[in-house]
């Protein structure tokens, strides 16, 4: 697989050739799912299919005139969540290019891009875009809201017409021109390009969660080694290995490793704690209350610790066996 995120605007997606028609519209984009593509469904839209091999896996799909109105309705959120009035205006453009196909159908396929840290063709997978839209209509209500800390969404970069492909439209100013917004993309590139070139590798990025650093890591580390670097996370050293069944080794090992340390450390504190309040307090019940005050407060930090790594290996199991 390919990790792309493809978007097809059709008059017929009945077609058994496999072909696309001269005026389908059939846009790839890797590693990451434009959020304008994303802003055309709701979770109802959200299809189960299987392939030739009878594998299972999900998809967006829906008429082109839903998906018009959906877009329409989510415009408001794109001017605070950039910072940038040119993003809606932009959006603009792309909802007058979306009413020339109202008769069409548009699918969305996201499942090549899901493959990267999680099974597509799972339960999990569909949960993973129901939680992209539930994004979307959060930020809708609440453009103050979060953001998001999905590893398939990009980030909210817009300074240079790459982003604007990448990021946000997938479509680019040749398929989509937008004079107003791609003449300062151009001017803003232009001083980027005549700036001092400075390295980003030790910005920290909080944008993923501990448990999708490690999909990312162990499935496609050495596609990403790059981007991981600026993660602030314990274990990005790992990034260098360009061995995804060591880094998978070294991921087990090391939480295996953390869960061992943190019970003994709780089992050596137990009994300090023990002899401690028994050899100071004179009063029985006042032995009793200390040990169980303390053995309480140790036993919740600790096994807080041990449970929450342990959640780790489970969801990870799939991917490391």
């Amino acid at each position: 697989m390919g990790h792309y995120s493809t978007l097809w605007i059709s008059s017929n997606l009945d077609r058994t050739d496999g072909e696309i028609a001269e005026h389908d519209i059939y846009q790839e984009v890797k590693y990451a799912i434009p959020l304008f593509w994303l802003a055309l469904f709701r979770t109802e839209h959200i299809i189960k299919l299987s392939n030739d091999s009878d594998e299972l896996y999900y998809r967006f799909e829906a008429p082109a005139y839903q998906c018009i109105t959906t877009f329409k309705e989510r415009l408001s959120i794109w001017t605070p969540l950039f910072n940038n009035e040119r993003v809606e205006i932009l959006a603009t453009t792309f909802l007058q290019f979306l009413q020339n196909y109202s008769q069409h159908i548009i699918v969305l396929d996201v499942y090549d891009i899901l493959s990267m840290y999680i099974d597509y063709s799972s339960e999990e997978a569909e949960l993973e875009m129901r939680t992209m839209i539930n994004w979307l209509e959060e930020k809708h209500l609440n453009p103050s809201s979060e953001h998001h800390n999905l590893a398939c969404l990009p980030t909210y970069e817009f300074k240079t017409s790459q982003d604007r492909y990448l990021l946000i439209d997938g479509f680019g100013k040749e398929l989509l021109p937008c004079p107003e917004v791609d003449e300062w993309l151009e001017k803003n590139e232009t001083e980027i390009a005549q700036s001092p070139i400075e390295s980003n590798a030790t910005e920290l990025d909080y944008s993923i969660d501990e448990e999708t650093f490690y999909r990312i890591l162990i499935t496609k580390g050495e596609v990403f080694s790059e981007n991981l670097l600026g993660f602030q996370h314990r274990y990005t050293f790992l990034v260098r290995i360009s061995d995804s069944k060591k880094r998978t080794i070294f991921v087990n090992s090391l939480l295996i490793a953390e869960i061992i340390y943190f019970a003994f450390f709780w089992f050596i504190l137990v009994i300090i704690s023990v002899l401690f309040s028994w050899s100071m307090i004179n009063n029985t019940v006042g032995k009793a209350f200390a040990t169980i005050a303390t053995l309480g407060f140790i036993t919740w930090y600790f096994w807080k610790k041990i449970a929450y790594r342990i959640n780790l290996l489970k969801n990870l199991k799939p991917i490391i066996s």
